[in-house]
């Protein structure tokens, strides 16, 4: 049983950071080829498609994921800074090159140490601290040598890593499942960044901008909200 469950582990884990590849690649490709800028709305129609997703699996009775306002109000710190994080990840993501990005956002670690011995009052080994001082010196050497240096950036990157550790500090405090999570993120997303898109005029900009009978932008946006 042991043996399955550090099998199912690693499994997990290499899907994790396969999915986390090609969904760095394609929102790099659409941001750079095409010059997309429209990231808020892109973060808001990605949540109306997850909710969608939810409910027709729910329907067809796969899984049974119920919304509860009380719920939504006591998740709605961490679905906030998940939002934001993916907001400025993705505008930090434009300007940087996938290698620079990706050392980047090792830093979550350690703000995810930093907010834990703050908030939950959890202090880590020595090992775990040397282990992440290691990943910090190697992005700052990685940093100093970059030859896109890029300032406004490398500030979106590192509120990435803020708002990411705020999230996994935050959820710690619940128990509620990944499922459940998925569906609050998606609803504190689709209203509160529906609603900036729309007032920003964000949304309207973005089909008056784009040329929806190129069949390879059509392909590449419908590859990153899916």
């Amino acid at each position: 049983m042991e043996k399955n469950n550090r099998i199912k582990g690693v499994v997990a884990a290499c899907f994790y950071v396969l999915v986390s590849t090609i969904m760095t690649f394609c929102n790099k490709h659409l941001l750079s080829v095409y010059k997309y800028s429209h990231v808020i709305t892109l973060v808001a129609m990605q949540s109306v498609i997850i909710l969608v997703i939810i409910q027709v699996l729910n329907h067809l009775k796969i899984t049974k994921i119920k919304w509860d306002w009380a719920l939504q109000r006591e998740l709605f710190y961490p679905s906030l800074s998940q939002a934001l994080n993916t907001i400025v990840a993705l505008t930090a993501l434009a300007h940087l090159n996938i290698a620079m990005y990706g050392t980047l956002k090792r830093l979550t670690v350690m703000f995810i140490l930093i907010g834990e011995m703050v908030f939950l009052r959890k202090f880590p080994s020595t090992n775990i601290v040397l282990s992440v001082t290691i990943i910090v010196s190697g992005t700052l050497i990685a940093g100093y040598n970059d030859l896109e240096f890029h300032l406004p950036s490398y500030v979106f990157a590192l509120a990435s890593c803020v708002f990411q550790s705020s999230y996994l500090v935050l959820i710690k405090q619940s128990k509620t499942r990944p499922l459940d999570l998925l569906l609050y993120n998606s609803v504190t997303s689709a209203f509160l960044i529906g609603f900036a898109s729309i007032v920003t005029g964000d949304v309207f900009s973005f089909i008056d901008s784009y040329n929806w009978t190129d069949i390879n932008f059509v392909v590449c946006i419908l590859q990153v909200l899916l």
